[in-house]
């Protein structure tokens, strides 16, 4: 079986939006990074600019580290604290943006979160 972190790149790269917002509808309380930002990424591809708006600032309000990561142009792999993974922490930003950056740049969500971030809600 397939974690859902696992399924939601798979769906996104294969350029089912509907099927990873489902599954992101499945867990409504999971704070995973994947889960967070591809709900808002998935909203985007589906063309719900508004409902992926609201997502985004959510995610972005629970993991703040997320969206400089990937908006960065070049940044340098954070150090590694050790055994574990910080929840919120730089490292788990840049894994996030290792495994979705081309999906954010394919979409074109990547250029659209870069003018929401300018603009205050």
């Amino acid at each position: 079986m397939v974690h859902h972190r696992q399924r939601l790149p798979l769906c996104l790269e294969a350029g089912d939006a509907q099927d990873a917002l489902d599954v992101c509808d499945r867990y409504p309380d999971d704070a995973l990074v994947a889960t967070l930002f591809d709900r808002a990424l998935a909203l985007f591809m589906l063309g719900r600019h508004a409902d992926a708006e609201t997502a985004l600032r959510t995610a972005m309000r629970l993991r703040p580290k997320v969206m400089p990561m990937l908006l960065a142009s070049a940044p340098k792999p954070p150090r590694t604290e050790g055994d574990y993974l910080r929840v919120g922490g730089k490292e788990e930003a840049w894994l996030y943006r290792e495994g979705h950056l081309a999906l954010w740049e394919k979409s074109g969500a990547l250029a659209w979160a870069r003018g929401l971030r300018s603009r205050r809600p």
